[in-house]
């Protein structure tokens, strides 16, 4: 999430994480490629292991899209599929202990020096990155209301956005605590107050707030 509002606030349009994208369905990843300029593969064995990202990869080489690739665990050197996709393209670091505001800023170039205006970019990452990454993303409790906005889009909850429009970092950080200290109100909230209609819309809002736990 910190790369992406980085990148936001560089003036670079970004599309949703493909496999966070409401539905995760093809149709969806196919169009996701369709429309960016440049596809930003975040490397690590789970991106290597995991389907989608390797059906979204191989269309991206397919349609000739410009690559760019992140490596996401320190000494991982890709194989395989992956190893032959990449070639010889070049990495930034953006692992535990890179230094984030120096690899933020040669991305931000890359990406501007390759991308025509008004074009879009997609990053691509497996789901899991979203915790392993989280050490790097500022604590929730200091999120804006933009931070917000932006968490539950790359969630797919783009449909909750007017209900969470006066939310901040504060009032996801009390939500948590809600959850765990208060379940029953916490649960009947989310339908009373929250206006979340259908079970898979509660699972989908679960898995994002627990994906903040601890952060």
């Amino acid at each position: 999430m910190r790369a992406t509002l980085a990148l936001q606030n560089a003036g670079i349009k970004v599309w949703m994480d493909v496999e966070q994208m409401a539905g995760s369905t093809l149709q969806a990843m196919a169009e996701a490629v369709e429309k960016a300029y440049i596809v930003i593969i975040c490397l690590s064995p789970k991106y290597k292991d995991s389907p989608n990202c390797r059906t979204e990869a191989e269309y991206t080489f397919q349609l000739r899209k410009e690559i760019i690739p992140l490596m996401m665990e320190q000494n991982y050197k890709p194989d395989g599929w992956l190893g032959a996709l990449l070639g010889a393209k070049l990495w930034t670091d953006f692992s535990e202990n890179c230094n984030f505001d120096e690899s933020i800023k040669q991305l931000i170039k890359e990406i501007k020096g390759r991308t025509p205006e008004e074009h879009e970019v997609v990053i691509a990452v497996n789901n899991d990155h979203q915790t392993n990454t989280s050490s790097k993303d500022p604590p929730v409790i200091t999120w804006t209301k933009e931070h917000v906005g932006l968490w539950l889009t790359e969630n797919g909850l783009d449909f909750c956005l007017n209900v969470f429009a006066e939310y901040d970092g504060s009032l996801i950080y009390q939500l948590q605590k809600l959850r765990k200290e208060a379940p029953e109100f916490f649960y009947a909230s989310l339908r009373r107050d929250l206006g979340f209609s259908t079970l898979p819309e509660i699972l989908k809002f679960l898995r994002a707030l627990e994906n903040t736990d601890g952060r």
